[in-house]
C-alpha cells in the first residue's frame, strides 16, 4: 500500500503515461499478494483519485487535467487484475453456494469488521497497556481472533497525524508553518525518485484517504449497511474488513510524518526524533 500511495503521488506531481501505468500496475498487482487486496487496493486508488480532484487547486491543475492520467491508471489496473478477478468469479462459485445464506452470515461480517473503539483502545498485547485493557478487549472481540481487533495504531501517531489538518483548518495564525512543499524520498540522497508535494494538498488528502477507508471498515451505521455488507452482497467472499487497518495505517503514518518533517526543519528539530521514538 505504501507503493500504491507513492505511485499515486508521483503521478499527481508530474502526470505522464509512464507514471499512470505505474500507478495502475501497482494497484492491479496488489490482489495477487492477498485476496483482500483485490478490494482494498482499488479502494485506496479511488480515494487518491478523489482527493486529487477535490484539492486539485493545490496541485496547480484542474480536475479535467487529471482525468486522462487517472483514466489510464484505471484501465491499466483493470487489465492487470482482470485474470484474478475472473478466477474469483468462476473459482468461488462453489464456495458461494456454501455462503448463500446471506442474512445468517451478516453476523460473521459484522464480527469481523471493525468497531469504532478498536482504533483508539490499546489491544490485549499492546505494551505497556495490556494489563489494563486486556480483559475489556477480550470481552468485546467475540469469537474473532484478538489479533483481528488489533487496530490501535498509537495515540502519539494519531495526534501527530491530526496536527497538519488542525493547523490548516483551525489555527489559522499558524498556517505559515505548513506553507511550501515537502520532498518525499526513500532516502536523504535519493533525488531520482523523490517527490515534491505541497503540504496544503498532502494534509487534507491523507486525512481524506484515512477517513474514507476508516468508514469503509464498519459493517453497519445503525440500520444502514456499510461497505463490508454491500461488498459481501456482491460476492460473499470478503468478510474480514478489519484488515483495512493496513491501508488506513499507511495514510495515518504518512500524515504523522508530515508533522515530523516540519518539526525537523524548525529551531526545535531535536523534538522530531523524540516524537519518532514515542
Amino acid at each position: 500500500f505504501p507503493l500504491i500511495l507513492w505511485a499515486g503521488l508521483a503521478l499527481l506531481q508530474s502526470p505522464s503515461t509512464r507514471r499512470a501505468l505505474s500507478f495502475g500496475l501497482s494497484t492491479g498487482l496488489a490482489g495477487y499478494f492477498d485476496g483482500y487486496y483485490l478490494v482494498f487496493a482499488p479502494l485506496l486508488a479511488v480515494c487518491i483519485a478523489l482527493a486529487a480532484i477535490i484539492w486539485s487547486r493545490h496541485l496547480s491543475r484542474t480536475p479535467f487535467q487529471l482525468l486522462r492520467p487517472l483514466g489510464i491508471a484505471a484501465i491499466g489496473a483493470f487489465v492487470v487484475a482482470s485474470p484474478l478477478m475472473l478466477s474469483y468469479v468462476v473459482g468461488t462459485s462453489s464456495v458461494s453456494g456454501l455462503l448463500s445464506a446471506r442474512a445468517a452470515n451478516y453476523g460473521l461480517v459484522t464480527i469481523f469488521s471493525a468497531q469504532f473503539w478498536m482504533y483508539f483502545v490499546p489491544w490485549s498485547g499492546s505494551i505497556p497497556w495490556d494489563w489494563l485493557t486486556q480483559p475489556w478487549v477480550l470481552s468485546r472481540v467475540g469469537p474473532s481472533l484478538p489479533i483481528e481487533g488489533s487496530l490501535y495504531l498509537g495515540s502519539v501517531v494519531i495526534l501527530l497525524a491530526l496536527v497538519p489538518l488542525l493547523v490548516l483548518t483551525v489555527a489559522r495564525g499558524l498556517r505559515w508553518v505548513f506553507d511550501g512543499d515537502l520532498t518525499l524520498s526513500s532516502s536523504p540522497t535519493d533525488a531520482v525518485t523523490s517527490i515534491r508535494m505541497p503540504v496544503r494538498f498532502l494534509a487534507p488528502a491523507l486525512f481524506f484517504i484515512a477517513g474514507v477507508l476508516f468508514l469503509c471498515s464498519f459493517a453497519w451505521f445503525g440500520p444502514v449497511p456499510g461497505a463490508p455488507i454491500l461488498i459481501y452482497d456482491l460476492k460473499p467472499f470478503w468478510r474480514v474488513f478489519s484488515r483495512l487497518d493496513t491501508v488506513i495505517d499507511t495514510a495515518v503514518i504518512s500524515a504523522a510524518a508530515i508533522t515530523l518533517a516540519i518539526v525537523s526543519r524548525s529551531r526545535h528539530r531535536w523534538v522530531a526524533p523524540v516524537l519518532g521514538v514515542l
